[in-house]
């Protein structure tokens, strides 16, 4: 089991599940990655690369892209 380097406590599994949606612009099917917590993983960072690289070997389209409005980058699901 893996425990927190800093408290010494267990860490909870983080599982990344794939789902047929349709696309909210264009009424088309897609595949959508979302974590087991219910996080879409919007803001940069928040996948890992190994998570990106599963959801993309199972059809998910995640692009990068900036808000103006934060002012921050982030990552999405796209048809």
């Amino acid at each position: 089991m893996n425990t927190c380097d800093q408290h010494g406590k267990p860490l909870l599994a983080r599982v990344l599940r794939i789902q047929d949606y349709e696309c909210w612009v264009c009424g088309k099917p897609i595949k959508v990655a979302y974590r087991s917590d219910g996080s879409y993983g919007l803001w940069e960072g928040d996948y890992t690369d190994a998570e990106k690289q599963f959801a993309v070997r199972h059809g998910v389209k995640i692009r990068n892209r900036y808000s103006h409005t934060a002012g921050a980058r982030y990552e999405v699901n796209v048809c």
